[in-house]
């Protein structure tokens, strides 16, 4: 069995670097191709009865009758379901209910 050099460590390092980069270009590429046949899913309409049920339980909850003018689905992995936006949205919901009340 022959010794190993630095050089014979160092070539192979080469060429499993080489390797590795060569991967990764063409998944990077893979990843581009799919993402441009790629469409999102049309978003689904919410019915007229689910509007209705929509404001019933809303109208229960707060004890005022309440009219919902639109609404829509947000998808689980957009940024508008991240915690941060989840917590403004409440915070300022809260806020704007709040001061119905006080000005009543």
């Amino acid at each position: 069995m022959a010794a190993l050099t630095l050089e014979d460590v160092m070539a192979e390092v080469v060429a499993l670097r080489r390797d590795t980069e060569a991967r990764i270009a063409d998944l990077t590429a893979q990843v581009a191709a799919l993402k441009a046949v790629a469409h999102p899913p049309e978003p689904e309409e919410i019915g007229p009865e689910t509007l209705v049920m929509m404001a019933a339980v809303v109208t229960s909850f707060l004890g005022v009758k309440v009219r919902i003018r639109s609404a829509r689905r947000i998808d689980g992995t957009s940024d508008a379901t991240s915690a941060w936006a989840q917590h403004s949205r409440v915070f300022v919901q809260s806020a704007a209910h709040a001061m119905q009340r006080i000005a009543r």
